[in-house]
């Protein structure tokens, strides 16, 4: 095995990327893990070349202190190891290279999104009824909702109030408490329909727009005790977000162009 390792690193290596990275990359902080033992992780884990290849690439050219490349491939493996779409993670790795966020900072949130993943992944039943795809997109969910303001306790309540409900709809569910604890709404209120929803199997992916309503309805001057029993009624039947703005008095341009005035319809919020 050690060969077969040595092989491969040799092989990345005549690249130039990786040598790159190895040899010439500025020192920065040299603690932590380096490059060879992010290779030999990201083998064992069977994260494929290409990847290594192409991020070691963006790392170099954006200037990556050999400890933050080697930290950025370690979680991409662990990722990989543990079947999580790494998508997240490169979009992050991408988004914080467009804003010129140093390296050793970039692989620090990639290490807090995969302990995020790691965290909700113990907790959240899998059931082998539910694809792999919808799972690993409710774990993704989840994380988010921790990075917005849930708390691993949150999670542990969530889960237990879902019971055997769809993944999908407990990551909703997820979703909107996080958002509604952002705008201080009343917890015994989100509580109440976070279980209806829940209950009734009728938390569809259309209520992540409900703080939306939330919002538009405070400006229009709409206690929130009314938006949430508008909100329970609709729950408990089987209707969407968009019912309720009929009956708050809004219309569906309300919801599209949102708070801020801009569009910000269903279509930008998957």
């Amino acid at each position: 095995m050690v060969k077969t390792i040595s092989k491969r690193i040799i092989r990345l290596l005549a690249t130039g990327l990786i040598g790159s990275v190895l040899f010439w990359c500025p020192a920065g902080a040299q603690s932590g893990p380096t490059v060879a033992e992010a290779l030999v992780r990201a083998h064992q884990a069977r994260l494929p070349d290409s990847v290594v290849i192409q991020v070691m690439g963006l790392a170099l050219d954006a200037g990556f202190g050999r400890s933050a490349a080697a930290r950025t491939i370690i979680v991409l493996a662990e990722a990989h190891q543990a079947d999580y779409d790494l998508g997240p993670f490169r979009q992050r790795i991408e988004e914080g290279i467009a804003k010129r966020i140093e390296g050793a900072r970039i692989a620090a949130v990639l290490e807090a999104r995969l302990q995020r993943q790691m965290l909700v992944s113990d907790r959240l039943p899998h059931d082998k009824k539910t694809d792999a795809p919808v799972y690993q997109a409710a774990v993704v969910s989840l994380s988010d909702a921790l990075e917005m303001g849930l708390t691993p306790l949150d999670v542990d309540v969530l889960v237990r109030r879902a019971g055997d409900a769809p993944v999908a709809m407990t990551a909703v569910a997820g979703e909107m408490w996080a958002l509604l604890k952002q705008l201080n709404f009343n917890p015994t209120l989100t509580d109440r329909m976070l279980s209806e929803g829940l209950a009734q199997r009728t938390l569809h992916p259309a209520w992540r727009n409900f703080p939306q309503i939330v919002v538009i309805a405070r400006q229009k001057g709409v206690p929130d005790e009314e938006t949430a029993a508008e909100a329970l009624q609709s729950l408990g039947t089987g209707g969407a977000p968009a019912d309720l703005l009929g009956r708050l008095g809004f219309t569906g341009r309300n919801l599209r162009t949102g708070p801020m005035g801009k569009e910000d319809d269903a279509a930008n919020h998957p």
